[in-house]
């Protein structure tokens, strides 16, 4: 009995740590379920920097039948160790915006170390925050340089919040409210 349940277990362990084909068509499902869970756990557990994200992702998102914080932040760290600058823009999101984790100190952290990686999304919402004091002190000059970043790079809705402000985008100008 013991040697069939050890051959199982082989066996059994075998097929969850071994990433195939499979697991990487199927992990970037939009609907998660039980089957995509394993597929990225699979992934994860290999070193998968972006399933790692997603995996956190689904333990994340509101709407998941897997909503676990803990695991969540886990793997979304875990991604962002290895680079993943989306995923530490997402850290950046949750914990601003989801009550459960919420820690702007953090928040804050995730976005400066994702916006200085070249995230645009991250530097976008930094100047947004700091323009406003939403969350941070305020401070113009900071906000200006965050939103001029992302905007220098083509991002649109940084380019459009310069423009509300009045701030040219060539390095020459100065930075007016």
């Amino acid at each position: 009995m013991k040697i069939t349940l050890a051959i199982i277990a082989l066996i059994f362990s075998s097929s969850v740590f071994s990433a195939t084909e499979e697991d990487k068509d199927n992990c970037h499902s939009t609907k998660p379920d039980d089957l995509i869970l394993k597929h990225c756990s699979v992934l994860a557990n290999e070193g998968d920097a972006t399933a790692m994200h997603y995996l956190g992702g689904m333990y994340l998102d509101q709407k998941s039948d897997y909503k676990n914080y803990e695991k969540g932040v886990f793997w979304l760290e875990k991604s962002a160790a290895q680079g993943n600058v989306g995923a530490l823009h997402f850290l950046g999101l949750k914990h601003e915006y989801e009550p459960a984790i919420k820690d702007m100190n953090k928040a804050n952290d995730y976005y400066v170390r994702s916006g200085n990686a070249g995230n645009l999304q991250s530097a976008h919402h930094l100047g947004i925050m700091y323009l406003k004091g939403r969350n941070v002190a305020q401070n113009i000059d900071d906000g200006i340089y965050y939103l001029k970043f992302a905007a220098e790079h083509g991002y649109q809705k940084s380019i459009d919040a310069l423009a509300e402000y009045g701030v040219a985008l060539n390095k020459a100008s100065n930075a007016t409210q």
